[in-house]
């Protein structure tokens, strides 16, 4: 594993390098004076249909990531929920009997799968997760919205104060 992670760092520095050299060749950037991004040295270098190639790439890149970082912290905020009040709730928009089966065999009915408003203990999964394959708006999410929605309205230098507090968390 130590060669494994000296090869890996030594493959990123040299591209890190590689990639700062691209970008203060650009005119006008020699001093990294200018707007550069990684998309525009893509158009620069390799024209305008790797620069599209490249748009659609790395957008695509974000937005899958941007979506699996909700989902994990709505789950992160829907425990934390349930940790501290014994339940949290959603408003389910695809209500239908979920089931589990024990280590016998046995099929049972998990309770709270079948209300469109439904609270469940997601500390606590032993009987199955009620709302697992359900499209749900759960509490969690809806405290996340109410935190990240604010934040991403404005300009990552306007709120400065809210990300180091929570960095301080």
């Amino acid at each position: 594993p130590t060669v494994a992670i000296l090869a890996i760092w030594l493959m990123t520095s040299l591209s890190s390098a590689m990639y700062c050299e691209a970008m203060r060749r650009i005119p006008g950037n020699e001093f990294f004076n200018a707007h550069v991004e990684y998309t525009t040295i893509v158009k620069y270098y390799f024209g305008h249909k790797w620069y599209l190639a490249c748009q659609v790439g790395l957008n695509g890149a974000l937005q899958s990531l941007n979506m699996i970082s909700v989902i994990q912290s709505v789950q992160v905020m829907d425990n934390a929920i349930s940790a501290v009040f014994g339940k949290t709730c959603a408003l389910d928009l695809t209500p239908f009997q979920n089931y589990w089966i024990d280590a016998a065999g046995a099929r049972h009915a998990t309770p709270g799968s079948t209300g469109v408003l439904s609270c469940i203990d997601t500390t606590s999964l032993e009987a199955g997760n009620a709302w697992g394959c359900h499209v749900v708006v759960t509490a969690g999410y809806l405290a996340v919205a109410a935190l990240a929605i604010p934040c991403g309205r404005w300009n990552l230098d306007d709120n400065m104060a809210i990300q180091t507090a929570a960095l301080g968390l």
